[in-house]
């Protein structure tokens, strides 16, 4: 059992760290290009992922009550997914809006804005977005991996100073043996500070 949460452990380890690195990635890259991610599951609702400059946004649409069963623009595609990469524009425009999240939040690079639109022979759009800076995605990446690293740097450091590589009590009296928590250990790791 012991081997197999050591293993599931290095697995979730191993994923946090390649996710912070590719979330370090796309947070450089955002600062030059623009990427739109687009997904409808159904006809009249997607989701959209895109970058700004140190941004991630995240919205929902949801268009009910349409009358014509022709896709002719953005809020009403049939179902798919598609992705773009663009040049940012050399003016940017904010994502930030006065409808959303209070000015601290936002100047933090976070909000979030909902709303209802409803437009006569159109149809009724529910709309909901979320907006949260790279770095907080980059912090929520590494947090899983920290624990797992300082425990294997912990453990390289007793052993360098020929402590128990379990519990880090000092085995230059006992070194066959950890008289703290019994962990059985090779005379090399009490003999290499002496």
């Amino acid at each position: 059992m012991k081997r197999l949460l050591r293993v599931l452990l290095n697995v979730v380890t191993t994923m946090s760290l390649l996710l912070f690195v590719v979330t370090m990635i796309l947070w450089v890259r955002s600062h030059w290009v623009t990427d739109h991610l687009w997904l409808s599951p159904l006809r009249g609702v997607h989701y959209d992922v895109s970058s700004r400059p140190g941004l991630i946004l995240i919205s929902r649409s949801a268009l009910t009550g349409r009358t014509s069963d022709i896709y002719s623009d953005s809020l009403d595609r049939g179902p798919g997914w598609s992705f773009e990469s663009s040049a940012l524009p050399k003016a940017p425009v904010s994502p930030f809006t006065p409808d959303g999240s209070h000015p601290a939040w936002q100047w933090l690079g976070f909000d979030h804005l909902a709303y209802v639109q409803s437009w006569p022979s159109f149809g009724v759009r529910k709309f909901r977005r979320i907006i949260f800076p790279m770095w907080s995605a980059a912090l929520a990446s590494a947090l899983p991996s920290i624990p797992p690293l300082v425990r294997i740097v912990r453990r390289k450091k007793w052993r360098s100073e020929g402590a128990c590589p379990a519990c880090g009590y000092d085995l230059r009296a006992t070194p066959g043996r950890c008289p703290e928590c019994g962990t059985r250990v090779g005379a090399s790791a009490a003999k290499s500070k002496e």
